[in-house]
């Protein structure tokens, strides 16, 4: 685990410090997003300012915000949670139940008609920041692809904190596959 840690504290550092990237339009100032770019916060005011920072994203990018779901947040917790109990950090099947369980067992997922995306990510130090976590979303294709998929219409967040950072994660659904045109 503490190789896993180092080497996610070294993608946050090299993210944080890629300030010229062409995605760093999408994240909101500290004004626009209270507390996004401060180390230390609580879970709570963790998700507030990376919901906050998701939607100036996408709203940026011209795709509407995400509807908030308690049961997709309740997911979010319950992968970080899995994450924590298998010991394989930023994972999305640390168990070995397949990465939608957490879902299922949330209620977001009936037996079809879910479209679901999963983002997670992990900062340390001063770095831990929600605008750190969003900023590495930005910069890595799969994880933009959810942020901006306009496809997903609910997002569920969650954040909690380790020894040496904070645990983040984001997911993005739509139960009515069929109407999304």
């Amino acid at each position: 685990m503490g190789a896993l840690l180092g080497t996610a504290a070294i993608l946050a550092s090299a993210s944080s410090a890629a300030r010229t990237d062409p995605y760093v339009r999408y994240l909101a100032s500290a004004n626009t997003c209270p507390g996004s770019q401060q180390a230390g916060l609580t879970p709570r005011a963790a998700v507030q300012a990376l919901t906050c920072l998701v939607d100036y994203a996408r709203a940026r990018r011209g795709v509407p915000p995400l509807r908030s779901s308690a049961e997709l947040n309740r997911g979010a917790a319950l992968k970080l949670a899995d994450d924590l109990r298998c010991g394989r950090l930023v994972s999305h099947d640390p168990c070995g139940s397949g990465w939608r369980s957490v879902y299922r067992q949330a209620g977001y997922l009936p037996a079809h008609r879910v479209w679901l995306g999963e983002n997670l990510g992990y900062a340390g130090g001063s770095l831990a920041t929600p605008a750190t976590v969003v900023d590495m979303w930005l910069n890595s294709p799969m994880h933009r692809r959810n942020l901006f998929d306009p496809r997903f219409r609910d997002g569920g967040f969650a954040a909690k904190n380790v020894a040496r950072g904070v645990l983040y994660a984001g997911a993005f659904g739509t139960r009515r596959v069929e109407s999304l045109g």
